[in-house]
């Protein structure tokens, strides 16, 4: 059996993880072809990902530490002035950030939610607090929400935050077109770092992999800083767009390494470097990188190591599966669009609930039509024994192959099984 068609089992079987940060915003020119049509670009450097080996950065641990420090010193603050919006804006952005660094759905989102439901109630006619719901909502997957509250922002003040619509846009799978011009705009006008990461995020939305890693490295040369939180996040997302979109792993682990070095406890690049370690047959190497995040919030970790301990320690793969399993039910509770996605994977494999993961799947797929969204569902669908609704998802996603080398990859090792 070739390493391609491994890939393929082992992700109906367990569901890798596609995590894509809606972060960034890109544009370009539009290849040649038939207007607007997305474009999968050629790799061009046969060697991999250029890699910054040589910025030291701060030290992770301390900068860790300074977060929770930075965090807990506005709560006080807020708490003392309850009236002065822009703690309540830095706090929200903190309380993010800590949970896509370290996992801390269950606190942070929490904490965020509270601090925008207390804003709007407070400055109901405030455009800066809508805006603010809407960023919390979108990082929660409640993008119906978060576009009525940038309506509500753009009624009362007359602006309208195209960053954000063009970010709406991406998560859902809609069209970059118009978002991508306009973040081309803003990237050459102040070619800073948020703003060339932004640019990045969408060109690889549309299939243009060399051109996003350009304005990767490109963000990463004009950051003057030397935090580990915006290093860390530029290889990780570097190392999604080219192992889970253009299907080349192998220029995505030493991206993720990378992310791990400058920030080791950043959960989730973890656990997608320990899915290629566990394809190279590094099981060790994987189970002690997951072992080392499992007191976080993510029940990710848990659920990953469940299965690659499973033929050495059944007992203990079963109690990680069991807290795992109660972690899901807790978060979906809560937030279940922000979870159904990961949720569903769990579920297809060694959560062993696949009518469940099927449900969650569509749930998502509901939410959001991009590449990722329909590879989980297919995945749920093949795992319940499904294989009609696996056959019409194929079709449905079609169109989105151009721009999507794994799902392109994946639907023509499944066509031949549909009518």
């Amino acid at each position: 059996m070739t390493q391609k068609m491994n890939r393929w089992n082992r992700r109906v079987l367990i569901g890798r993880a596609v995590l894509v940060s809606v972060v960034a915003l890109g544009c370009g020119p539009l290849p040649e072809g038939e207007p607007g049509t997305p474009h999968i670009s050629e790799p061009e450097a046969p060697e991999g990902p250029e890699i910054d080996t040589v910025r030291v950065g701060f030290d992770a641990a301390t900068a860790v530490r300074n977060l929770h420090s930075q965090i807990g010193g506005l709560e006080d603050a807020l708490a003392r002035n309850p009236q002065f919006h822009p703690y309540r804006e830095q706090l929200v952005s903190l309380y993010l950030e800590r949970s896509r660094f370290l996992g801390s759905y269950a606190t942070d989102f929490r904490r965020a939610l509270a601090l925008v439901t207390e804003a709007r109630e407070r400055r109901s006619d405030d455009a800066a607090a809508w805006r603010l719901s809407s960023m919390v909502e979108r990082g929660l997957h409640l993008f119906d929400a978060a576009e009525a509250s940038l309506d509500r922002a753009a009624a009362i003040d007359g602006a309208d935050d195209l960053p954000a619509r063009a970010a709406l846009a991406l998560a859902r799978g809609e069209d970059l077109r118009e978002h991508v011009a306009t973040a081309k705009a803003q990237a050459a006008l102040y070619p800073n770092p948020a703003n060339l990461s932004f640019l990045a995020a969408l060109l690889a939305g549309r299939g243009q992999f060399d051109d996003a890693d350009a304005h990767y490295r490109e963000a990463l040369a004009a950051y003057r800083d030397n935090s580990p939180f915006f290093l860390a996040r530029i290889a990780f997302q570097r190392g999604v767009m080219w192992g889970e979109m253009a299907d080349r792993p192998e220029w995505a682990r030493p991206l993720y390494e990378e992310a791990v070095r400058r920030l080791p406890d950043y959960v989730v690049a973890n656990v997608h470097l320990a899915e290629l370690e566990i394809e190279a047959e590094e099981t060790l190497s994987a189970v002690a990188r997951l072992e080392r995040v499992l007191d976080a919030e993510d029940p990710e970790p848990e659920g990953r190591l469940a299965e690659y301990i499973h033929a050495g320690d059944a007992e203990r793969a079963e109690a990680l599966r069991a807290q795992a399993r109660s972690t899901y039910d807790t978060l979906l509770e809560s937030y279940p669009l922000a979870f159904a996605d990961h949720a569903s994977e769990f579920f297809s494999g060694g959560g062993a609930d696949p009518q469940r993961a099927l449900r969650l799947a569509e749930q998502n797929l509901q939410n959001r039509q991009d590449p990722r969204a329909y590879l989980i569902a297919i995945r749920a669908a093949l795992s319940a024994r499904e294989s009609p609704r696996a056959c019409a998802l194929l079709t449905q996603a079609q169109p989105l192959v151009s721009v999507h080398p794994v799902l392109a990859s994946e639907l023509s090792e499944l066509a031949p099984t549909c009518p």
